[in-house]
C-alpha cells in the first residue's frame, strides 16, 4: 500500500491583535491595535508578492488565525479575501475559517462574515467556567460564549470549539461538565489543548515564582483518557492528537498541515511551507509592515533536505488516525529505512503503537506518549 498524498494548498492569515492578554498565551500578538490598517494593508501587499509561492495549485481552504481575527474590520477581511480570489485559483467550495472570540459575536456580524464568504468558525471557548476563565484572562464569561455558539450555529452551523484541560486547579468533573455542554449545543467539531506553561507568559512567571501550580498529570491523563471515551462514543473521529470531528466536519485546513500540503502564510509572525521550503515571516508588527513598505525583507527561508522532510512526515503523520506509511518511507527515503525501523519493534512490543497492513498507528497508550514517540523515530 503506498500512501496517497493529501494534496492541497491553503492560505493562513495570521492576525496578530487581541483585545486582551489570556495568561497562557505564547503567540504573536498585540493588544495595541493602532498599527492593524498598515498590517492589513501589508498583508494584502505580501499576498502579490508571494502568489507564486506555492505554484499554481488550487487554494482549497483560507484560515484566520492569530492573535483574534475577529477584531478586524468588515473592509478589512473583505479586501484580504478579495485578494485572495485576484491572486489565486481559489476552488468554489474551499474551507474559509475565521477564529473568534465569543464576545465579538452577533447575529449581524455573522451574516456579514457569511456574505463575505466565510463558511466556518472557530470559537475559542476554552471553558464554560467563571473560575478557570477569569484565571486565564479571557475576555468572555461562560454565559456568552454559550449564546455566541447558538448564534453561529444559526448562520454557519460548521463550527468548531477550543476546549483545554490541565487547567491550574483543574478536575476531572470540570471537564465533565464542559464537554457535556458542548456535546448537548450538538458542536460538530472540538480542539482540545492540555494547558501548557510557557516561560514568556504570565503563567510562565508566576510558575517561576512558586506562585503557581499545575494539576499532578494524572488529572491531566484521566481528563484526555475521558475525552476519547465520551467523544468517540458519541460519534467524533479521533482523528488527530488534539481533534475530534463529527463525520463531513474535519478541519481540512488542518488535514493539509499534517498531509504535508503546501500552504502559505501571510502577516507577522506566520510560517509558509512549499515541500522544498520553509518561510518564517518576522514576529514585530512595525518591523513587519515597514519591510514591506520599503521593499525589504521580512522573513527567513529554511531550505529542506531529504531528512528534515522525513523527519517532518514523522512529526505531523504520527498524531492522525492515519499515521505513518512505512511502505512510503522506504521507497521515497530508503537510505534512511534502517535507522527509522530500528526502534519499531520495542514500540510495537511495549504496546505504544500497532501495525495496520503498512501503517503505524499511535494506540491509546500512545496517544499519550506522542512526543516521545516521534523523538524515537526521528532520523539524528
Amino acid at each position: 500500500m503506498t500512501i496517497v498524498k493529501y494534496l492541497m494548498a491553503s492560505i493562513y492569515f495570521h492576525i496578530p491583535y487581541c483585545r486582551q492578554a489570556c495568561h497562557y498565551c505564547d503567540f504573536h500578538f498585540s493588544t495595541n491595535t493602532s498599527t492593524q490598517a498598515r498590517v492589513v494593508a501589508a498583508m494584502r501587499k505580501e499576498l502579490e508578492l508571494r502568489r507564486a509561492y506555492i505554484g499554481k495549485d488550487t487554494i482549497q481552504t483560507i484560515y484566520f488565525g492569530g492573535g483574534t481575527p475577529s477584531v478586524l474590520h468588515q473592509e478589512e477581511l473583505s479586501s484580504l479575501l478579495e485578494d485572495c480570489f485576484r491572486y489565486f485559483s481559489v476552488s468554489p467550495g474551499a474551507e474559509i475559517t475565521l477564529e473568534a472570540n465569543p464576545d465579538d459575536v452577533s447575529l449581524p456580524v455573522l451574516r456579514d462574515w457569511k456574505a463575505l464568504g466565510v463558511n466556518r468558525i472557530s470559537l475559542g471557548v476554552q471553558t464554560f467556567q467563571s473560575q478557570p476563565l477569569r484565571q486565564m484572562n479571557r475576555i468572555h464569561t461562560g454565559d456568552s460564549a454559550r449564546r455566541a455558539i447558538q448564534e453561529v450555529q444559526e448562520i454557519l452551523p460548521n463550527i468548531t470549539v477550543d476546549l483545554m484541560y490541565g487547567l491550574v486547579g483543574d478536575t476531572l468533573d470540570r471537564l465533565k461538565e464542559d464537554t457535556e455542554a458542548l456535546i448537548q449545543l450538538n458542536i460538530p467539531h472540538l480542539s482540545a489543548y492540555c494547558l501548557t506553561i510557557e516561560e514568556k507568559t504570565a503563567f510562565g512567571q508566576w510558575h517561576k515564582k512558586g506562585k503557581l501550580e499545575t494539576p499532578e498529570e494524572d488529572i491531566s491523563v484521566a481528563q484526555f483518557d475521558y475525552l476519547m471515551d465520551v467523544l468517540e462514543s458519541q460519534g467524533y473521529l479521533h482523528y488527530e492528537i488534539s481533534n475530534f470531528g463529527k463525520p463531513g466536519y474535519l478541519s481540512q485546513h488542518n488535514r493539509n498541515y499534517w498531509q504535508g500540503g503546501n500552504y502559505l502564510g501571510i502577516g507577522p509572525g506566520a510560517h509558509s511551507y512549499n515541500q522544498q521550503s520553509r518561510q518564517y515571516n518576522v514576529e514585530n508588527n512595525v518591523s513587519y509592515f515597514t519591510c514591506i513598505e520599503k521593499s525589504e525583507t521580512f522573513y527567513e527561508i529554511e531550505y529542506l533536505d531529504e531528512k528534515i522532510k522525513l523527519n517532518e512526515y514523522l512529526l505531523t503523520g504520527i498524531r492522525t488516525m492515519e499515521g505513518i506509511d512505512l511502505e512510503y518511507i522506504r521507497a521515497t527515503y530508503p537510505q534512511y529505512w534502517g535507522e527509522l525501523s530500528a526502534p519499531l519493534p520495542i514500540l510495537l512490543t511495549n504496546g505504544l503503537v500497532l501495525q495496520k497492513e503498512s501503517r503505524i498507528l499511535l494506540t491509546r497508550k500512545g496517544k499519550h506518549l506522542s512526543d516521545r514517540i516521534t523523538r524515537d523515530l526521528f532520523i539524528s
